[in-house]
């Protein structure tokens, strides 16, 4: 009868440290482990540039979309430009052909916004308070608040010997002016 010890029977590794197992026949073979290490890292390394190589192709698909609606957008720019140009050429002709029917009358003035001016040779201050409204301008001539739109007339006697008439001829609410004649005559008695 033969007599085994228990040096010589492998013993089973079982429980916790079953895990190490695959460590210890690696650590026999170190030729196994480089080589499962080194196609793990081929794996990873593949897999990385495959993913990374569809992103790449999807940014560049995008990018190339991106140009294509730049440029259309960039032709419709261009058209709406042209358009603008063309619309600035109509309301420049129409300008002066509205000029050409009505020339500036004589003893007109431009008012800005909160200013006033000295007219009919001293005997009226006119100015514009506050800025033009949608329905008419808030008009001191002579210390004395008006309201007016455009054509109305107000009358104003500086002294006993002068009659003037002040007309708004227009206003403009955009560059906050009012455009008004002044005329004064000597008063019948």
């Amino acid at each position: 009868m033969t007599e085994t010890t228990t040096s010589d029977r492998p013993t089973p590794i079982t429980g916790r440290f079953a895990h190490f197992r695959i460590k210890s026949r690696i650590g026999r073979h170190p030729v196994l482990g480089a080589a499962l290490i080194l196609a793990l890292a081929i794996a990873c390394y593949t897999l990385g540039r495959h993913s990374a190589g569809h992103e790449v192709d999807e940014y560049k698909t995008r990018n190339a979309q991106l140009e294509s609606e730049i440029g259309q957008l960039r032709g419709a720019n261009t058209k709406k430009e042209t358009q603008i140009a063309d619309l600035r050429a109509q309301v420049d002709a129409a300008q002066k052909k509205v000029a050409a029917l009505a020339p500036p009358l004589e003893n007109t003035f431009n008012i800005n916004s909160n200013t006033s001016l000295i007219l009919a040779d001293g005997r009226l201050t006119v100015g514009l308070v506050g800025t033009p409204r949608n329905d008419g301008v808030s008009l001191n001539i002579n210390n004395n608040q008006h309201v007016a739109a455009a054509g109305d007339v107000i009358d104003v006697s500086p002294d006993s010997s002068t009659n003037c008439r002040i007309e708004v001829v227009s206003f403009d609410i955009l560059e906050s002016l009012a455009t008004v004649s002044a005329t004064c005559v000597a008063a019948k008695h």
